[in-house]
């Protein structure tokens, strides 16, 4: 993978890779299915053509995509850290006691 990229003019083609495999996990995660780096391999023509003419360089391709992803790109969470309680009257309140005590400090 790195001779690609040297011989095509530094086309940086792992992190197309990887960028390629990311976006397709979040349109698997809205269709609520986990999508694998060996999952998405299998479901794209380029590496299937890839496993027929040259086996042990889409095993090397596929180890790659998973490597950068794990060390270099870390994969999307799509599970929130917090809930947050965004309710428009409780924001109101904390506005409204907020400048009365600002109000109140500037007038002491």
């Amino acid at each position: 993978l790195l001779t690609i990229t040297r011989v095509n003019n530094d086309f940086p083609f792992m992190r197309y890779l990887s960028d390629s495999y990311q976006r397709d996990r979040i349109k698997y995660n809205l269709e609520d299915n986990a999508l694998t780096v060996p999952k998405w391999f299998k479901s794209k023509k380029y590496f299937q053509n890839m496993v027929e003419q040259k086996p042990k360089k889409a095993d090397q391709t596929k180890q790659a995509i998973n490597g950068y992803c794990n060390r270099i790109l870390p994969i999307l969470s799509f599970a929130p850290m917090i809930r947050i309680d965004d309710s428009i009257k409780l924001i109101s309140q904390y506005l409204i006691i907020t400048t009365n005590l600002i109000q109140k400090m500037c007038t002491e």
